[in-house]
Parts: C-alpha cells; sequence; structure tokens
C-alpha cells in the first residue's frame, strides 16, 4: 500500500522542484519568465474587462432591437404592415377615388373663392356709393 503523504511532505517535495529547477535555469531566465507571466496576467485582466464591456453593448443593441414599443423590429413589422395596406387599398382603386373626391373639393374651393370675390365687389361698390352718392336713396347724407 503507499503511504498518504501530509501537506508537510507535498510542500517539501515542491520545495526540493523549484530548486532543482532554480539549479537549471539561468538566472535572467527566471525574472523573463515571472515578467512575462504578470503580462499574460494582466492581458487576460484586460480581455476580461473587454467582455464584459462587449457584453453591455450586445445588451444595448438587444434592447434597442426588440423592445415591445419602439424598437427596430416593432417600426420594420409597422412598416411592413402599412404597406401591405397601402398595396390593397391600391388594389381596391380607393387612391382612384380618393383622388377624384380631391379634385373635386378643390373645384368647389376655386368656385366658392370666385363667388366670395363677386361678393366682396358688390361690397366695397355698395360702400363706395354710399360714401360718394349720398344714402341708398339717392338722398345726399347730411
Amino acid at each position: 500500500m503507499s503511504k498518504i503523504k501530509t501537506n508537510k511532505e507535498h510542500l517539501e517535495i515542491l520545495q526540493r522542484s523549484v530548486d532543482e529547477l532554480r539549479k537549471s535555469i539561468p538566472n535572467g531566465d527566471l525574472q523573463k519568465i515571472q515578467i512575462i507571466l504578470e503580462f499574460i496576467s494582466t492581458k487576460q485582466g484586460e480581455i476580461v474587462t473587454d467582455i464584459a464591456e462587449v457584453k453591455l453593448a450586445i445588451e444595448k443593441i438587444h434592447r434597442k432591437l426588440y423592445n415591445p414599443e419602439d424598437g427596430v423590429v416593432v417600426r420594420v413589422n409597422k412598416n411592413t404592415e402599412h404597406r401591405r395596406n397601402s398595396e390593397k387599398q391600391l388594389e381596391k382603386g380607393t387612391f382612384a377615388t380618393v383622388q377624384t373626391k380631391i379634385e373635386k373639393l378643390w373645384d368647389w374651393k376655386n368656385t366658392v373663392n370666385r363667388a366670395l370675390w363677386v361678393v366682396y365687389a358688390a361690397v366695397i361698390g355698395l360702400l363706395l356709393k354710399l360714401v360718394f352718392f349720398g344714402g341708398v336713396n339717392g338722398s345726399p347724407i347730411q
């Protein structure tokens, strides 16, 4: 049976291994390895923070796309629905009848404008007659 080693024995084995490594590695190389390991550790920390920032950015984009009230997907769906309704109205000929109604409305507006100009001219003529030629019966105003 193998003997179970204590923590102290494990530490002694580890210490001997480290001492052997120090003897076999030149003095400057161990320090270079330590610097490289520290550099790798800092870069890993930077990568972790970058990943957190990317996650936040993705969450913001996700919210803007899929917001149920005013997200991009909702607006695209509304636009598609409006376009389909417009195409249905065009197929039915609704826009042609609306255009005809608008043209009739413009014609009516032009007719009313002409009638109002006639009324304005008559009122102005009546006022001029009253001012310059006397009253309504033709007698001068005193």
